[in-house]
């Protein structure tokens, strides 16, 4: 089956596609200019006079009512139809010198001008005529088109072409337009190949190594000259092609890929999507090579408040070194195992701050997650995914968080370019420590995908709804004051809420096969029951010796917060399987909590990270 789907594209690609149509461009553009005429439409055909004598053209005949336009006007078609195009034309000009509404006049000007080789005169003519008819047909539009074609304007050929091939209803016109948009391409293409084979050695050494069959050095020469000219269609294409014939499929798909995004409307573009097309109905029927896959990355994160403090807290700002390895094992197609262990150290540069309290190590954080994915095709157009989960938090060396979670999923696309997904989460977090933090969560999640511009840039828009039930409860805690006497505190700080969540992303494909996101989300959280906090101190009645109970603080207060987080991500391959990613994030939390209260819950702060990642 692999061996045939690859003759069957060598036969339609190599032998009588763009490359062999190189070869002999310039005959069939040559065949093809010899044969550049413009019909006379059927609709504006006057009935003929027949008792002119053959060969009689009366220049003399002039219009001055309505009545007369039909004499003149056949006048002119008999001139037309004997080559007496200049006799042709005066005919015509007396129709709209008094009438310059009549398209039909317009339209035989041009044609008698485009059949004298007066291009410049003819365009005029064709377009005048082709506002007078609007919509009604494209004739004129067509002529104006070859007009331009045979002026050497290529560029305005082909917008007049397509749009004749986008408005029109003749069948005829539209096929006739599709081959003259076919022919520039190739004229321009032979030109192309003409300019790389005397400008570029690479190139020319490329051709002469795919002609040998020696793959290797003409993928390197091909290489080598997309250093020169990155976004030559051309030179993209025979790459492509050499990496298809050395059965490198995936580097074959970037390189196609990249003609689609420069020139998605080209010939080359329509050879390229083929290719596509057939490399991955070959390699839906290879034997995957290599089930399991392993991703290393390292890099930086800069973290302008990494303890989520108030302005008018200590807020410590620092460097850390981020590092992951993700190991990956695909059983089938439909099941998938994954571990990926992840580290964030920071570097401690401000942790000698006098007075400090927290340091920058206390945040120290390493995750081990183990992921286990399931899908399945319910219709065509309906997939169904599960994910089981677990997670283990360490923060500064200490167990911090274990997280099991169950997420499934169903994905419907209405079309290849409009996706909607739609997703539940149930968690449970376990805080050895922080046991008030334990908790189960149930969300929902509705996403919805738009995909333009064949796929070059995506547009998510989403809803999620959370709840979050917590052990919420009343904690005492005693100690001492600074002036040393004692004090007694009870409080609990909400932790269940019912957050709201919206979002959305955009995302490119830009130049060189890199891709930038754009993301933002805004969270309404409403917690559950009111923060409370209530700070007591025994001090002893001087009058009546006993010990009373002080009141420093009692509060009660509900909890609301609105969470901002904007930023980017950005990534572009750096080397054959090596990538550089740099991300941006701005997360701005306005709480009704304040500092008069217990502590202050409002935050903002930057996150800055560079990552190198490589797969092996």
């Amino acid at each position: 089956m692999t061996k045939i789907l690859k003759n069957l594209l060598s036969l339609l690609l190599i032998t009588s596609s763009v490359m062999s149509n190189l070869s002999d461009a310039n005959a069939e553009t040559k065949k093809v200019n010899n044969k550049k005429t413009i019909k006379k439409p059927k609709t504006i055909i006057k009935q003929q006079n027949n008792n002119n004598p053959k060969n009689t053209v009366n220049n003399s005949q002039e219009v001055n009512t309505k009545e007369d336009i039909d004499p003149v006007f056949n006048l002119g078609s008999i001139a037309y139809d004997e080559q007496k195009y200049d006799d042709a034309i005066v005919l015509f000009k007396k129709i709209i010198d008094k009438f310059p509404g009549y398209g039909d006049a317009h339209y035989y000007i041009g044609l008698s001008y485009f059949s004298l080789g007066k291009y410049y005169l003819s365009i005029a003519s064709f377009l005048e005529a082709n506002k007078i008819y609007g919509n009604k047909k494209s004739d004129a539009l067509f002529g104006a088109g070859l007009s331009y074609l045979s002026a050497g304007y290529n560029d305005e050929a082909r917008a007049a072409f397509q749009k004749v091939i986008k408005e029109s209803s003749d069948t005829e016109l539209v096929e006739d337009s599709k081959n003259w948009i076919s022919s520039i391409d190739e004229q321009i293409l032979q030109k192309d190949k003409i300019d790389l084979l005397t400008t570029d050695i690479n190139f020319r050494e490329g051709i002469e190594y795919l002609d040998a069959q020696d793959y290797t050095k003409a993928e390197i020469a091909f290489k080598s000259a997309t250093m020169n000219k990155p976004n030559s269609l051309l030179v993209l294409y025979y790459l492509g092609n050499t990496q298809y014939l050395k059965e490198n499929y995936k580097d074959s798909i970037e390189t196609f890929n990249k003609i689609l995004l420069i020139n998605p409307e080209s010939k080359i573009a329509s050879d390229a999507k083929l290719y596509i097309r057939v490399i991955d109905d070959i390699t839906a029927t290879l034997p995957s090579s290599r089930p399991y896959f392993v991703q290393l990355s390292l890099g930086g994160l800069y973290d302008t408040n990494l303890s989520y403090s108030d302005l008018n807290d200590t807020i410590i700002s620092d460097i850390s070194g981020i590092g992951s390895l993700t190991l990956g094992y695909n059983f089938n197609n439909n099941i998938q195992a994954q571990y990926s262990y992840y580290t964030n150290i920071f570097s401690g540069i401000n942790d000698k701050t006098v007075g400090l309290n927290i340091h920058s190590y206390d945040f120290n954080l390493q995750r081990h997650n183990t992921n286990l994915k399931f899908n399945y095709s319910i219709f065509s157009n309906l997939l169904a995914e599960t994910d089981f989960s677990g997670n283990w938090y360490i923060l500064a060396g200490s167990n911090f968080l274990f997280n099991g979670k169950v997420n499934p999923r169903l994905s419907y696309y209405l079309t290849s370019n409009i996706i909607t997904v739609l997703q539940y989460s149930f968690d449970i977090n376990n805080y050895p420590v922080f046991n008030t933090r334990n908790s189960f969560n149930h969300s929902l999640d509705l996403s919805q995908y738009f995909y333009f511009l064949n796929n070059t840039m995506w547009l998510r828009l989403g809803y999620n709804l959370q709840k979050t039930n917590a052990n919420d409860k009343l904690q005492v805690q005693s100690g001492a004051l600074k002036d040393e006497n004692k004090y007694d505190l009870s409080y609990n700080f909400t932790n269940s809420l019912i957050s709201n969540d919206l979002s959305a992303d955009l995302s490119f494909n830009l130049f060189l096969n890199s891709k930038l996101k754009l993301n933002a989300k805004v969270s309404y959280n409403n917690y559950d029951s009111p923060d409370i906090y209530k700070l007591t101190s025994p001090v002893t009645n001087i009058t009546t010796g006993k010990t009373e109970t002080k009141v420093l603080k009692d509060l009660s207060k509900q909890r609301f917060d609105t969470l901002y987080n904007i930023g980017f991500s950005y990534s572009i391959p750096v080397y054959n399987n090596l990538s550089a990613s740099l991300s941006y994030n701005y997360l701005n939390n306005i709480s009704n909590i304040t500092s008069n209260d217990y502590i202050g819950r409002s935050y903002s702060k930057h996150l800055f990270g560079l990552n190198l990642i490589y797969d092996f």
